[in-house]
């Protein structure tokens, strides 16, 4: 029942925010709507996160223990304009990522460090998208792990709809459906990755023209329960987003902020931020044919030392199943953008 209360009130939230599209007061600016241009360009990133976990037990033993991951990564993307209101978009990106760890015990025979192997793995994803015009788009993409001894491929097919009040003002649903992968994603993996939602739907509303938008978007996500460990399968999501273009300046920024909770309404315990934010400055050069944007994401996730099994040496000296951590997470970003 839960759940069937969370799908309905993701469908019926936005339409309280709907006459608010859809009142008397005209937000809206005409602006001049250039014709689609190809574009192509590539992305760079830096990504890292740490975790610290800290416990006693009654005989008066204690440890801490420490995971950091360091990660980094690149990115290739092309759009071209198929007919005069079809764009297609083709991106590929690479991620590799480190993680090290280590613990130290204090008991009565003094203290004593454990030696913790690293892990590391690649993430590649490979999307295809086509728009046509502002209301329809659809897509497929695929997401890749590989490590020492993983080995999982998942594909997603989705698609979005906007209808618009006028030409600042919309409503849209998005759907996503996708195959379960070949193999579990675990262990300390399961920290830093996640598979594509085996099902996801929502409803996203906007108003305001080019130079100053916002919006809000709520969505339903399941995963398969091979992806979460048998952690909890279903998670909402809500969002807000501004947006604001520079034109003199030939800059602009856009910022957006949300969070996740289970359908249990608890924190994720899986690779879901329970807080995040995303900022992201841009500028145009060239005669506006050179696009550069800087990016920075950073969320608060929960973070089980079960969860990693270079960790699993602990289990000697105590009980971890229930030790947590809500530790900070970022990804700082720098993207080129050349219109062909």
């Amino acid at each position: 029942m839960k759940r069937l209360a969370l799908v309905v009130f993701v469908i019926l939230f936005p339409f309280c925010l709907f006459p608010q599209l859809t009142s008397g007061t005209d937000y809206s600016v005409i602006t001049e709507v250039e014709a689609p241009q190809a574009f192509t360009g590539f992305v760079l990133y830096n990504e890292r996160s740490e975790s610290l976990w800290n416990a006693g037990s009654e005989t008066g033993s204690s440890f801490s223990a420490k995971s950091e991951m360091v990660g980094f990564g690149y990115g290739l993307f092309f759009s071209y304009p198929a007919k005069s209101d079809i764009i297609t978009l083709f991106s590929a990106e690479h991620m590799y990522r480190d993680i090290t760890s280590s613990a130290v015990i204090t008991d009565q025979d003094g203290i004593q460090g454990l030696k913790i192997p690293s892990a590391n793995f690649h993430e590649i994803s490979v999307s295809f998208s086509a728009m046509a015009g502002r209301n329809y788009e659809a897509g497929a993409r695929l997401l890749h792990f590989s490590g020492e001894t993983l080995r999982s491929n998942q594909i997603g097919l989705y698609g979005s709809y906007r209808v618009y009040s006028n030409r600042n003002r919309y409503l849209g649903i998005t759907a996503e459906v996708a195959s379960e992968g070949n193999e579990v994603i675990t262990d300390s993996l399961m920290i830093h990755a996640l598979s594509i939602p085996a099902f996801s739907a929502g409803i996203n509303t906007g108003f305001g023209p080019e130079e100053a938008f916002y919006g809000a978007e709520i969505s339903y996500l399941s995963f398969h329960a091979s992806s979460v460990r048998d952690e909890t399968q279903g998670y909402m999501n809500a969002k807000f987003y501004y947006g604001r273009s520079f034109r003199e300046a030939k800059a602009r920024i856009y910022v957006e902020a949300g969070g996740n909770i289970s359908d249990e309404f608890s924190a994720p315990a899986v690779r879901l931020p329970l807080f995040y934010y995303n900022i992201l400055f841009g500028t145009e050069l060239i005669e506006r044919r050179l696009n550069i944007d800087i990016g920075w994401n950073y969320g608060i996730y929960r973070t089980m030392i079960s969860d990693m099994k270079e960790m699993d040496e602990l289990n000697d000296h105590f009980n971890i199943s229930g030790i947590s951590d809500d530790s900070g997470s970022y990804k700082f970003s720098i993207k080129l953008t050349l219109r062909l």
